[in-house]
Formats: C-alpha cells, sequence, structure tokens
C-alpha cells in the first residue's frame, strides 16, 4: 500500500488512529517495532490482530497488545524486568535517551 511510502510519523499516526482493519493488518507487518506497538495500542484494532501482535518478538510490542482490552491472549511478563517492555511513551516521540530508568541500568 501507499502509506508505507510515508515518513515514519506519519505511518506511526496511522497505525494509531486508523479504523481501517486493512490498513492496520498491513502495518502488522511493519517492520517498525514502533509502528506495530501503534498498531497494538490502537482501539479500533480488532482481537484477531491483537492477538498476533501478542507474540511479537519484541516483548514491548507483546506486552502493549496484551493491555489492549480486546486481546484474548494471556501471557506472563512477570520474568521481564527491563523498564522498556511496559514503557507506553510514544516511540515515534521517544525521548529514550533520556529516560531515568533507562540510565539507571547503564549506568
Amino acid at each position: 500500500m501507499g502509506f508505507f511510502k510515508e515518513s515514519i510519523e506519519e505511518q506511526l499516526s496511522l497505525a494509531s488512529s486508523s479504523t481501517d482493519i486493512k490498513v492496520l493488518n498491513e502495518l502488522l507487518e511493519h517492520r517498525t517495532a514502533g509502528v506495530r506497538r501503534a498498531v497494538a495500542r490502537n482501539r479500533s484494532t480488532p482481537n484477531n490482530l491483537l492477538n498476533i501482535l501478542a507474540y511479537d518478538p519484541v516483548l514491548n510490542v507483546s506486552y502493549m497488545a496484551m493491555q489492549h482490552p480486546n486481546c484474548t491472549v494471556k501471557r506472563d511478563f512477570s520474568d521481564t524486568s527491563h523498564p522498556c517492555v511496559a514503557c507506553d511513551i510514544n516511540i515515534g516521540n521517544s525521548r529514550c535517551h533520556s529516560c531515568d530508568q533507562i540510565n539507571n541500568i547503564y549506568s
């Protein structure tokens, strides 16, 4: 689709706000985890797509999918203590380099 030619900010916005299931389904396979995570947080994302995202290889994406009220998959993230897994800051507006939680881990 044409929206993959858009800037990453535009793709993030589309993933966050689209109500078109075909668009969300296409963005589900985006190479950028932040876009997939935005799909996982989108209130219009149906449970079948959320259930796929619940097993995304990027833990932050799968964690966010499981927090969505439409997700029916249950996974245990209790053994994952890295603060990025549960972080809910929009990656498109990321301030990761100045995050106190990250700086405390790596200092």
